[in-house]
Order: structure tokens, then sequence, then C-alpha cells
């Protein structure tokens, strides 16, 4: 597949380490429950990982930990020389803009807005504007994820085709990370391959950093890493 212009100069996403990360949350004022126990993880730059378990033990907290969407209770999420755990949120805000690919299970597109701006959308929270160039990048994204006509409204779109144009969006920016998060679970099994292949294939080009949180076993057996979590603790790391 011809990769998109520009995706081959884009800088190496940093290594990342999490030492000591617990997240607890009080119910109805009673004792911290601990809903994630991270001792220590390292993920090497360009890695290619899943993070799999049981529903509700803790992978999609640990995956919005990554992205600075959350904050831990305690410990250290370091990419870099940045710790995310020391930056205020409209920081980490900043930083996952200009840093992080984010593909949702549940898409996160606006059913009366086209594919074309539904792509541009992290454009409208960014300093970097909708320019003729992000335009056309958006474009091409759209042609390269199989969907030749980017002026069609997401409302019309079938589920594989608005997961389409999650992960076009996810690539706008570049970014040195891609973090997805059961980007398979909705689609049958030949749509997942198929769009489990264009993810492995952008991140690879890119020289990016992925995290996907799945159950899907095709996918998990096409990633270098498998990191378990159960009951929010991190049990089990195998090539």
């Amino acid at each position: 597949m011809r990769p998109i212009a520009g995706s081959e100069c884009r800088k190496a996403a940093a290594p990342l380490v999490l030492r000591d990360v617990r997240v607890e949350v009080r119910q109805d004022g009673g004792a911290p429950l601990r809903v994630l126990d991270v001792p220590a993880l390292h993920i090497p730059s360009g890695a290619r990982i899943a993070l799999t378990g049981p529903s509700g033990a803790g992978k999609t907290t640990l995956l919005h930990l990554l992205a600075g969407i959350g904050r831990p209770s305690h410990g250290m999420i370091r990419w870099g020389n940045l710790d995310l755990a020391g930056l205020t949120e409209s920081a980490r805000d900043r930083w996952r803009r200009q840093e992080i690919g984010l593909v949702f299970q549940d898409f996160h597109l606006i059913p009366e807005l086209s594919i074309l701006d539904n792509i541009l959308l992290p454009l409208t929270f960014g300093a970097a504007g909708r320019t003729r160039e992000f335009a056309q990048r958006a474009i091409a994204l759209s042609e390269r994820m199989g969907l030749p006509n980017p002026h069609r409204r997401a409302a019309v779109l079938s589920r594989g085709e608005q997961q389409r144009v999650a992960m076009a969006r996810a690539l706008l920016q570049d970014p040195a990370i891609l973090l997805a998060d059961e980007p398979t679970a909705s689609l049958d099994a030949a749509t997942g391959e198929t769009l489990g292949t264009l993810l492995l294939d952008a991140a690879r080009e890119r020289g990016a950093t992925l995290v996907v949180v799945t159950h899907d076993p095709h996918l998990i057996s096409r990633l270098d890493t498998v990191h378990r979590i159960e009951s929010g603790h991190l049990l089990e790391t195998r090539p």
C-alpha cells in the first residue's frame, strides 16, 4: 500500500516507562478501591503491543493513562523525558493532540458531518487549523482507508466504514503513538482483518508505537508483545 505523503519523515516516538502506577477510586465515601496496579511496564519506541484480558479488567483505564486522558493516583508515566502524571490537564491535552492518534471502539463520529469533516475534527480543537494541506491529507487518508467519496455523511456509513473514518482521523496529524481500544470488536471477521492490516501498516510506515486493547486473537497474533491484565493487575507478558 502506498504511504501517505510525509509519513515516512515522522520522528520516532519516545519509549514508555511506567513505574508504581496505581489508580484508586472512592465509592460512596468508603475506602479507596484499587482498579489498576502496574508496578512496572516498558514499551520500546516503535513497538506493537496488545493489552488483553477480561472485560472490566482495567485495559481501557491503562490505555487512557497512556494517552494522558486520565491521571494515576500514584506513580510515574514517562514518555521519554516527559512525565504525564506531573502535567496539568491542559498540558496533557496539548501533548495528546501533538503526539497521539486515538481509535475508539465507538468511533466518536458526528453523523451529520461528512467523512472529510469528521477526519478534520481534531483541528477544531488544536492550534494547527484547517489548512489546504490538511484537507488534502484527509482526502488521501480517506482514499487509503477505502473511502473514495469523502463527502458522504457519516450517518449513512456501515460500522466498518465508520471505523475506517476513525482510523483516518487518528492518522491525520501523523502521530508518533497510535492507541486503539478494541478497533475490530464490532466488525465481522473479514472487515476486522482488513482494518487490522491497515492499522499495522500505518504504524509500521511511520515507525509509530502501537498499543491495542483487543480480544481479537488474530490481531493479537500479529503484534509483537502481549500484556495480560486481570482485576487491574498486569499478570503476564509474552512475545
